[in-house]
């Protein structure tokens, strides 16, 4: 979070063991959905596991699956916030 300067790219990082529901469940994404309140665009949600990232994209999110950090790093969007936080 820190040493990629990532709390300038994102609000917040919302993880299981703070929710106090573990993916996929629902109550996961309610969380985080009623604390975001209504969005203009799709929260943006990378997890390593393809069926979590699914659930989170039936749940209306742009969900991407990541295996490194290059899959994170290099996805546009956030490449771009990186880019312009150098």
């Amino acid at each position: 979070w820190s040493e990629l300067n990532l709390g300038y790219v994102f609000d917040d990082m919302y993880y299981a063991a703070r929710i106090g529901a573990a993916k996929p469940d629902p109550r996961f994404f309610e969380w985080i959905a009623a604390r975001l309140g209504p969005q203009d665009e799709a929260p943006l949600f990378f997890d390593d596991n393809p069926s979590v990232v699914e659930v989170a994209c039936d749940f209306g999110w742009e969900g991407i699956v990541f295996s490194e950090a290059s899959d994170f790093l290099t996805q546009s969007w956030v490449a771009a916030k990186l880019k312009s936080a150098a």
